[in-house]
C-alpha cells in the first residue's frame, strides 16, 4: 500500500483547522471564500499551500492527467470528470471554498456526494464545476454554474444528482452509467481531485477491499484519495462504474483498513428512472400518499467526548458488543453523522443504551449513543 507523504507541520495545521471549522458538511479542506470561481484554488499559508501537496505526490500514486497523450485512452476517459467548488457557509456564518469531485453522467446532470451537495450541515451558498482542470498554469479553465438543490439525492447512500447549466456534455461528454459488481482485491481506477488539485488518476494497488468487498450497499475499497475526492466514481478495469466513492479511512499501517464508497447499483435502484432521465427534475411522490420515513435519512452530527474509555469509541460490524469491532473514532471527534432513525437496542441485550448506525471517515458501522453527543 502506497502511503502519500506530507510533512508533519503541514499534517498538523490541516488538522488544527478542521478541528475549528463549522463545516461538516464533510468536504475535509477549506480554501478563502474570496478564491471561489478560482480555478487554482491556495490554502492559506499557514498550510504550506498546494505546492507542499504537489511535493508529497511526486513520484506517488496520484497520476496527473496531464502527463498522458490526449489521445490516451484514460485522458479520454477522465474527460467528464470535475472538480465541484462550493461555497459554503458555517454555522457561526464564516465563509469558505470547499471541494469535491463530480462526473458529468449526460449532458447536463452530474453524480456527487450528499455531503457535498447539499451537506449534512452548514449551507451551500453556491456551486460551480470546472471542467478540463488539468495543471495549475492553465491560463483558462472551463466553468459551469451548479443547481445547488438535487434532483435527487439520498443521504443514507450518500449520493446527489444534480442540474448543471450550459449542457457541458456537449463539450466533454459524459459517463454511460454501466453497473458493475467487482470480486474482491480486483483492480479499480479513480479520477479525481484530490485536495481540489488538478485532475489525477490513482490506480496503483487500486483495488477492491481483498475481505468482503460489500457490506449492504457499502463498497470496500483500498484506493488511494484524500478530500476533494469525495464524489469519484470507482471504475473497473473495463470502465464500467463500481461506486461512489464517499469517504476515507485508509491507513498505510493497516492491512484491514480501506475507503469506503455506495455501491453504484444501490444508487440506480434507488433512482428508478436512470441517472440521465429527460431533463426534468425527478419528481417527488405526491403528498397525498408520502413514502415510509426512511430511517437512514433521519440522521443529526455528533461528536465524541473528550474524556471516553481508551480515549476513542469503538464502531462494530452490528448493535452490541457481541459483534466484531470494524474501527474507532477518536475522543474530541467532530462531524459523526448519526442516523437516529435506526437507534435500538443492543442485539445481545448486554448494554442499557441504544445503539445507532453511524458513518465517519470510511466507517459505517454501529455505535453505543452512550459515547455520542449532539
Amino acid at each position: 500500500m502506497a502511503v502519500i507523504r506530507i510533512p508533519v507541520f503541514i499534517i498538523a495545521s490541516i488538522f488544527a483547522l478542521l478541528a475549528s471549522a463549522p463545516f461538516s458538511c464533510a468536504q475535509d479542506l477549506l480554501f478563502p471564500a474570496n478564491q471561489f470561481g478560482n480555478a487554482n484554488l491556495r490554502p492559506n499559508q499557514s498550510l504550506g499551500g498546494n505546492d507542499s501537496y504537489i511535493q508529497s505526490q511526486k513520484n506517488g500514486v496520484f497520476e496527473p492527467l496531464s502527463e498522458f497523450n490526449e489521445g490516451d485512452i484514460f485522458r479520454k476517459q477522465s474527460r467528464p470528470v470535475g472538480r465541484l467548488s462550493m461555497l459554503v457557509r458555517g454555522k457561526d456564518g464564516s465563509e469558505g471554498v470547499a471541494t469535491c469531485t463530480a462526473t458529468l453522467v449526460s449532458d447536463d446532470r452530474l453524480l456527487t456526494n450528499y455531503h457535498c451537495i447539499p451537506g449534512f450541515e452548514g449551507t451551500v451558498l453556491k456551486a460551480i464545476i470546472h471542467l478540463g482542470y488539468l495543471r495549475q498554469d492553465q491560463d483558462a479553465v472551463d466553468s459551469y454554474p451548479v443547481d445547488i438543490d438535487p434532483l435527487n439525492a439520498d443521504a443514507g447512500l450518500d449520493f446527489s444528482l444534480l442540474h448543471v447549466e450550459g449542457n457541458p456534455g456537449q463539450k466533454y461528454g459524459h459517463v454511460e452509467v454501466v453497473p458493475a459488481r467487482v470480486e474482491p482485491n480486483s483492480s479499480l481506477v479513480i479520477f479525481h481531485h484530490p485536495a481540489g488539485l488538478p485532475l489525477r488518476l490513482t490506480r496503483f494497488r487500486c483495488k477492491a477491499y481483498p475481505g468482503a468487498a460489500y457490506n449492504g450497499h457499502v463498497f470496500r475499497h483500498r484506493c488511494d484519495t484524500l478530500g476533494g475526492s469525495s464524489g469519484s466514481l470507482v471504475f473497473d478495469n473495463s470502465h464500467r462504474v463500481v461506486a461512489l466513492h464517499h469517504s476515507g479511512g485508509l491507513t498505510g499501517d493497516s492491512q484491514s483498513s480501506f475507503n469506503a464508497g455506495t455501491s453504484i447499483q444501490a444508487i440506480l435502484e434507488h433512482l428508478g428512472r436512470g441517472l440521465a432521465a429527460p431533463n426534468t427534475a425527478i419528481p417527488s411522490p405526491p403528498a397525498a400518499t408520502p413514502a415510509p420515513a426512511d430511517p437512514v435519512q433521519d440522521h443529526f452530527i455528533a461528536s465524541i467526548p473528550e474524556r471516553i474509555s481508551q480515549n476513542r469509541l469503538n464502531v462494530r460490524s452490528g448493535p452490541g458488543t457481541s459483534h466484531g469491532i470494524i474501527g474507532s473514532i477518536p475522543a474530541g471527534t467532530k462531524g459523526v453523522v448519526v442516523f437516529d432513525g435506526t437507534c435500538r437496542k443492543s442485539d445481545d441485550g448486554l448494554t442499557k443504551k441504544p445503539w445507532c448506525r453511524i458513518r465517519w471517515q470510511g466507517l459505517d458501522g454501529w455505535a453505543s449513543s452512550s459515547g455520542l453527543r449532539r
